[in-house]
């Protein structure tokens, strides 16, 4: 876990992704370890953490007069606006 969540933070850090595509990067982060691990409180703290970059990630769309779509579709599509494409993660 500890290992995908520097790999978020990476993609987290890179301009060339808009603040909708880095939420999204923490929904797939926190999606693939929505189980609990009742012995690890470290995993516990990496999934806060992500929760927090998400939120912060979507207020910031928000606060810049986008709402976040609740179609899961739309959200799927990168925005590129003649950028060199950057994958997003499957973790």
């Amino acid at each position: 876990m500890e290992e995908n969540f520097q790999k978020a933070e990476e993609y987290e850090k890179t301009s060339e992704l808009n603040a909708k595509e880095k939420a999204r990067v923490w929904v797939s982060f926190l999606s693939s370890y929505d189980a609990d691990n009742p012995y690890s409180t470290e995993d516990n703290a990496l999934k806060k953490t992500a929760q927090e970059r998400r939120n912060y990630w979507i207020n910031i769309k928000t606060s810049l007069g986008k709402k976040p779509s609740s179609d899961s579709q739309s959200a799927a599509k990168p925005q590129h606006r003649g950028k060199r494409v950057i994958p997003l993660p499957s973790f």
